[in-house]
């Protein structure tokens, strides 16, 4: 499992993808008639994957990002209604900041350093 991820070229330090494994290809519903009956709505979802990116993983730190290169993702993630590529493991994602779900770029200054823990919000986006 690689840690090395690129977005719109820019090399991020080791970060961990937490919710890589925990996505639902799915999504569903279920409502009731007024005899009780049960129905089911479930379909496959079209893009919308989240791809959450972290420096840290409870107390253990893979890396930080230095002011500069938080200031490049920042600026990335000022631009609204942009996709970028993300680059992990061989594979090429089309991807947008997850700006539904503020902040999409949590920081934490870590003092004295001013080296910074970071949280990256992204959805992959899918062509129709």
């Amino acid at each position: 499992m690689s840690l090395k991820f690129e977005l719109a070229g820019i090399e991020l330090p080791d970060m961990f993808w937490v919710d890589e494994k925990l996505v639902s290809e799915v999504t569903g519903s279920v409502d009731r008639t007024l005899g009780g009956t049960e129905i089911v709505w479930e379909h496959s979802l079209i893009g919308g994957r989240p791809i959450t990116l972290t420096t840290k993983l409870g107390e253990w730190r893979l890396s930080t990002f230095t002011e500069d290169q938080l200031d490049e993702i920042l600026e990335l993630a000022r631009v609204p209604n942009t996709t970028y590529s993300l680059t992990h493991d061989g594979s090429t994602y089309k991807v947008r900041f997850a700006h539904e779900d503020p902040p999409c770029v949590e920081t934490n200054r870590i003092y004295p350093s001013g080296l910074y823990d970071v949280v990256i919000k992204l959805r992959e986006v899918k062509q129709l």
